[in-house]
């Protein structure tokens, strides 16, 4: 049996030690970037529970979310579930009033710089199912990779792209981090909102007390609901109490509450979108409101 001498042992421990690092690095670079679908059309994200819509509620006023608090994040739509079932079973008028998205999951409406836009556009081309979204920039593709960006959806024409991160995600939050940090190739990025103004649950927890606010609305609610009755109700592990609306506008959690659904209604008549009539731009449209519109009604053509 043959043996390396020490001195040659000694020089390739020393090449496998100086040449390890450099290894690593390389496949830890290739796994930072993420491998994304390129699509052509508005991708449906799978519906999430109601539970876990309110829980994601929670957790984002909380300044986090389900993506980085996944434990908390399952334990909060649990008891969310029972509380419902509990409100609902002793309020039966109520029971068809549900909870809605007020944006598509995990989607980023994204302005993308030029470079950008040119290395997506650059992808579609591929055939490939699954290609690698590498922007250029290290510190970019990192930050896509950890939020877990898994599709891209490009609007040529109105120089837009969706990008679909993990449906956990708090989206007001990347949309932040995607246009202050990343300017080079991002101008501007916001949640995916659905338009329009509908029914809704809201729910919070302080102490050992759950507050949940029904509103059943209704009445031309693209353009923001003429009609609509609020429900109040206080939960204690099985105990369910009625507040007046007279009484809850008076409670910080509740007056919390009304203020979040406020603040998530989209009323396309709020909104601006049309034509903006005045010296500076007579007959144009308002760009991004505009170029919502036309996701939204793209959205509305997909086949239930």
């Amino acid at each position: 049996m043959y043996f390396f001498p020490a001195r040659r042992r000694l020089k390739l421990i020393c090449l496998f030690v100086i040449a390890f690092p450099f290894v690593f690095q390389v496949v830890s670079a290739n796994d930072d970037i993420p491998h994304v679908r390129i699509l052509n059309h508005i991708l449906e994200v799978p519906p999430r529970s109601e539970s876990e819509i309110l829980a994601s509620q929670i957790l984002i006023r909380q300044g986090t979310d389900g993506f980085r608090l996944p434990e908390r994040f399952q334990q909060l739509a649990t008891e969310i579930q029972q509380v419902l079932e509990l409100v609902r079973e002793s309020e039966p008028s109520i029971a068809d009033v549900s909870v809605s998205e007020a944006y598509s999951p995990g989607a980023v409406i994204v302005t993308p710089q030029p470079g950008l836009l040119k290395r997506v556009q650059s992808m579609v081309g591929s055939g490939a199912e699954s290609v690698p979204f590498s922007s250029g920039s290290q510190k970019f593709d990192q930050f896509n990779a950890k939020f877990g960006l898994y599709a891209v959806n490009i609007y040529s024409q109105l120089n837009l792209m969706i990008l679909y991160y993990d449906p956990g995600i708090n989206p007001q939050f990347v949309s932040f981090l995607l246009s202050s940090r990343y300017s080079e190739h991002v101008k501007s990025a916001e949640p995916d909102y659905f338009l329009g103004d509908r029914s809704a649950i809201k729910v919070s927890k302080a102490g050992e007390n759950w507050y949940v606010l029904f509103r059943r609305a209704w009445g031309d609610c693209p353009s923001g609901c003429i009609n609509q009755e609020l429900n109040f109700f206080m939960v204690k592990e099985n105990h369910v109490k009625s507040i007046p609306f007279e009484e809850a506008r008076t409670l910080v959690e509740f007056v919390m509450l009304l203020d979040s659904l406020r603040r998530e209604s989209r009323p396309m008549n709020q909104l601006g979108i049309g034509f903006v009539s005045n010296s500076e731009n007579s007959g144009t449209y308002s760009n991004t409101n505009f170029s919502r519109c036309v996701i939204q009604s793209a959205r509305m053509l997909i086949p239930n």
